[in-house]
């Protein structure tokens, strides 16, 4: 981008990026963060990828696929040098990096700056519940960066050679989260583009050297993730959830996505349906097929929004851009910035904001057993541990070694981690127990020799 137009459109970017990150800026709170920083730290230990479970006395040993094993050990190394606030700064660079590429992608689509500064925090907050302190972040950077150089050396903004940039970044986003939607994407491009050469769309000189750029950084990264030993295993999860192997459909992120949380998601998923029916370019294919394909999954697995506001962004912004140019457009960006501020209002200030994302950093406790766990390094408990599974995290994170966990909701490990039943007890040898479970509690320590010794919010 040239001094000059930056100069112009700087000030709407800037407010872009503030406005997104009001609403990526909210306490750090998930279950996993603490599974994946107790297994980082682990591996900075022992000095290997760790592959099987080391935390309980019920699974030990037991293998699964560690498609995350980097992003563990980048997160760990970020906790020991900053804390939790290092990561929460992580967490802000990525939300940044993910709004500059978009907003290059939508400058190379000729889509205005006014425009994009409201649409692109609207995609960031369609997906907000999935900017969260764990690997999943590189996985929203991974398809933000694959979509902006994708369209961005097709439209001629950026140079063709950035294409040879995916085989690398594709070979690590395997090692960091599984890289099954940076395929899916690339894919998508490829069999999109390459259609519309054969119906003779883009069969000018340089959309065809283009092209054949994009098919050798596609062939490239098909043989690098054939040589990469976590390259095919990485995708072994994702065939779990869709056959629902080791109880994936008790999983809230897997579920299909409810109005009351994601109702921005279906408002964006309707409006850019509705343009398909108003304009159907297939130049633009590869949009629209990310538009489809992401909406679809989105739509059954809540946790693919993040995602699909992304991938879908440049469908939208271009599509709604075309139909409402000169006389419309002054609407159409008041209309888009009534939605932006009725978002923020309801995810931030409104209270029906799910679970904590108000404007504010800090490490919320309030679900998870932080003062059950000082109370027994205070008391020295002793003898084996039983845990409600959402809570092994946390407690192989700040128990292990002296404490091995009981089970941790980790379903290619233990399956079913939410089954009741009082003989396990016994057959463990339980002493203590650590519940977050009304109902659990009542059903597994019914006998009349287990008594509280500590009570908190969520334990």
């Amino acid at each position: 981008m040239e001094w000059s137009a930056f100069k112009r459109s700087g000030p709407w970017l800037a407010v872009a990026m503030v406005t997104s990150l009001a609403a990526v800026i909210y306490p750090t709170f998930d279950y996993d963060l603490y599974w994946h920083l107790a297994n980082g730290r682990e591996m900075w230990l022992q000095g290997r990828v760790i592959n099987e479970d080391v935390f309980s006395f019920t699974r030990m040993g037991t293998r699964y696929d560690n498609p995350e094993w980097l992003a563990q050990l980048v997160f760990y190394l970020l906790w020991a040098a900053g804390g939790f606030f290092g990561l929460f700064v992580f967490k802000v660079i990525v939300a940044l990096a993910v709004v500059w590429l978009l907003w290059q992608c939508l400058k190379a689509l000729a889509v205005p700056s006014a425009l994009a500064a409201v649409l692109i925090p609207l995609a960031v907050l369609c997906g907000f519940y999935r900017f969260i302190e764990r690997p999943e972040l590189f996985s929203l950077l991974g398809t933000a960066l694959v979509v902006a150089v994708t369209i961005c050396t097709r439209e001629r903004f950026w140079s063709p050679r950035w294409l040879y940039v995916l085989p690398v970044v594709l070979a690590c986003w395997e090692w960091l989260h599984g890289a099954i939607f940076g395929m899916t994407a690339l894919a998508a491009a490829f069999c999109a583009e390459n259609f519309n050469a054969w119906l003779g769309h883009r069969s000018d000189r340089r959309s065809n050297a283009w092209l054949r750029t994009l098919n050798r950084s596609v062939v490239a990264t098909l043989i690098i993730s054939l040589l990469n030993p976590y390259g095919l295993l990485s995708y072994g999860m994702f065939m779990g959830v869709i056959t629902n192997a080791g109880g994936f459909a008790n999983v809230s992120e897997w579920q299909p996505a409810g109005l009351r949380n994601f109702w921005l998601f279906f408002v964006l998923l309707l409006v850019g349906t509705g343009l398909l029916f108003r304009r159907r370019p297939l130049s633009q294919l590869t949009e629209i097929l990310w538009f489809l394909g992401f909406g679809l999954l989105a739509w059954r697995y809540s946790r693919v929004t993040g995602v699909f506001a992304i991938a879908a962004l440049p469908w939208l912004a271009s599509a709604i851009w075309q139909t409402s140019r000169f006389r419309s457009y002054p609407l159409v960006v008041g209309a888009a910035s009534t939605l932006l501020v009725a978002a923020l209002f309801v995810h931030k200030v409104s209270p029906w904001s799910f679970v904590e994302r108000r404007l504010h950093w800090s490490v919320l406790e309030d679900y998870i057993p932080a003062g059950a766990v000082r109370y027994a390094l205070d008391n020295d408990l002793r003898g084996p541990l039983y845990n409600t599974g959402h809570f092994g995290g946390y407690l192989a994170f700040n128990l292990y070694p002296d404490h091995k966990i009981f089970q941790y909701n980790l379903p290619k490990v233990w399956g079913e981690t939410y089954r009741y039943d009082p003989a396990l007890l016994q057959t463990h040898g339980i002493e203590w127990a650590i519940v977050g479970e009304t109902a659990e509690i009542e059903y597994m320590f019914q006998r009349r020799d287990w008594a509280y010794l500590y009570k908190e919010h969520g334990a």
